[in-house]
């Protein structure tokens, strides 16, 4: 039986930053840089122990285990036929859109989808969704933008109920109220090493204490990115329609290099992977009309903190070598060291003269060693910061 491919979320936001990337997301032939990232994998244990955290807020809840499509949507409607229910991990399909939600809460003809990230917040901030000329903030474009594909998808599964938008975040403003909260939700690995949380058995909301967790509604923002943000309702379905064509028939789309390509994933280092593996960044390289030997010089992507990728590749400039000094637009730092852009210079000067040398500001570093004073401490510490904390009287991170 041939697989069923549906646009999901993951495959959404992928698409949503570049739509070549959907082809090579799911084909193991190409290394991707994000496989296996021990830090993106810390990440998302912090994500794990938050989302248990938010289940036990709603101890009525009923969780869909069913993994497969038709089944787990199935489950759910059945969950969510009554006028009261609250689904964790509910399903939800319409046409070739797929989502999972964290948490779906209905009330009669309300239903709330809420979406638990680990990411903090401060709720007593007023509009901080939107920046100052009414745009969606991008700091949390990436969130809202997860939570407005889910609405979409939920409002065309269940056109008969209105669906309120939420996140439910770490509260910075919040401190619990009881000792070992963190310790309540253990994480493990099963049998077959993916990640897992446990929640101490006995565990109540009760046992919470002081909620460091806050649900924010983003209904206002979420309508936004649906109405307005792709140029309007319509924009959205095209572009929605479009990324689903391209999952469900495995088509490849060419995107144009651009500075979106500095942080691709599939852009690897091939000496850290299997020989077998493929490049989809030499791929999209190639087939922007640029020869792969061509990647041997030092590209702009890989100048330091530089913001003017875009402006150059669009005048056909994409390597360290065809950089000038008006590009960077040198200043002097007022302080001891190199300013960003000396230092800037710097690097494309040293690419350019294949000088693979350091450099040490010698002036700038006895200028700081003239400061210290004896004796000297060198002092090595560790530390941690959690969602959840560990001790009462702590705020999340």
């Amino acid at each position: 039986m041939k697989k069923i491919r549906l646009l999901t979320k993951s495959r959404f936001k992928v698409g949503s930053e570049c739509p070549t990337k959907l082809f090579y997301l799911d084909d193991p032939s190409y290394a991707s840089s994000k496989t296996d990232d021990p830090f993106l994998m810390a990440l998302a244990e912090g994500g794990f122990q938050v989302g248990e955290l938010a289940k036990v807020y709603y101890p009525d809840g009923m969780e869909v285990l069913e993994r497969d499509y038709e089944s787990s949507v199935d489950v759910t409607n059945k969950l969510l036929a009554p006028p009261q229910a609250t689904v964790f991990e509910g399903a939800l399909r319409f046409a070739d859109l797929f989502v999972r939600v964290d948490i779906l809460n209905k009330n009669g003809n309300y239903l709330e989808l809420i979406e638990v990230k680990a990411k903090s917040i401060d709720p007593t901030e007023i509009d901080q969704f939107f920046t100052k000329k009414g745009g969606i903030n991008s700091d949390w474009e990436p969130y809202l933008l997860d939570v407005a594909f889910q609405t979409y998808v939920a409002k065309k599964a269940h056109p008969t109920l209105i669906i309120n938008s939420y996140l439910m975040l770490a509260d910075k403003s919040s401190k619990t109220s009881t000792d070992a909260l963190n310790q309540r939700f253990l994480i493990a690995k099963d049998d077959k090493g993916k990640t897992i949380v446990t929640v101490r058995p006995g565990t109540t909301k009760k046992d919470l204490g002081t909620n460091v967790l806050c649900k924010v509604d983003v209904t206002k923002p979420v309508s936004y990115i649906l109405e307005k943000m792709f140029g309007g309702y319509k924009e959205w379905e095209a572009n929605v329609d479009r990324l689903a064509k391209l999952v469900t028939t495995q088509t490849k789309s060419v995107s144009p290099i651009s500075s979106t390509c500095k942080s691709c994933e599939f852009r690897i280092d091939k000496t850290k992977f299997d020989s077998s593996k493929k490049s989809g960044f030499e791929e999209c390289w190639a087939q922007s009309g640029n020869s792969l030997e061509s990647l041997a010089r030092p590209l702009i992507f890989d100048i330091w903190n530089f913001r003017k990728s875009q402006s150059l590749i669009e005048s056909g400039r994409y390597f360290m070598d065809e950089v000038t000094e008006d590009d960077i637009n040198i200043k002097e730092s007022d302080e001891l060291g190199l300013s960003s852009s000396e230092r800037q210079w710097l690097q494309v000067q040293k690419s350019k003269s294949s000088d693979t040398s350091s450099y040490c500001d010698l002036k700038g570093l006895a200028g700081e060693f003239r400061i210290f004073k004896y004796p000297f401490h060198f002092i090595d510490f560790e530390t941690t910061m959690v969602a959840i904390p560990f001790n009462q009287g702590r705020r999340p991170y």
